[in-house]
């Protein structure tokens, strides 16, 4: 049989508190401390992969976004040539049309200045008309009166008309 004082041993040994003072020293010191180092390896092990990770993220990203930046100078330069290109042709057309309209005013003054040319020689210079028989005849209309086997002179809208066409060709 036991007695008290072996019983109160057995319990406190039970209890944990009565280990061989190795074993305490090393639940008290070692093993605290072995879990620390261990804690904070494991910390600097995940510490250095979250930084790799980092470095090698930030290298991808930057990378990517230099890439982008360059792609995107790509298509400005390749859109704005485009664009060189589509104005370019629209300001061929635009000259080619401003061309055409200066021409054709050229011609038309040209036109003009020859008539006026023609009228001043045979009208204004000469102080006369060429044929002296059309100052005798009558200038009727353009049906002359309906009258048959009878030669004449017709326009349309009488003399006055014939002015009034020579006057505007002239201004």
């Amino acid at each position: 049989m036991f007695s008290i004082r072996d019983n109160a041993i057995l319990v406190l040994h039970e209890m944990g508190l009565m280990q061989p003072k190795v074993q305490r020293a090393l639940a008290e010191d070692v093993l605290p401390w072995l879990l620390s180092k261990t804690q904070n390896f494991l910390d600097e092990d995940r510490e250095a992969v979250d930084v790799t990770a980092q470095i090698l993220e930030a290298g991808i990203v930057k990378k990517r976004d230099i890439h982008g930046e360059t792609l995107a100078r790509m298509d400005k330069k390749r859109k704005d040539a485009a664009q060189a290109k589509h104005d370019e042709e629209i300001a061929k057309v635009k000259r080619r049309a401003d061309r055409r309209i200066a021409r054709e005013i050229r011609e038309k003054e040209s036109i003009k200045a020859k008539l006026l040319a023609d009228v001043n020689k045979f009208m204004i210079e000469k102080g006369g008309l060429c044929v002296s028989d059309v100052l005798h005849e009558v200038l009727v209309d353009i049906h002359g009166c309906y009258e048959k086997n009878k030669p004449y002179l017709g326009a349309l809208g009488g003399m006055i008309q014939q002015w009034y066409y020579v006057i505007q060709a002239i201004g």
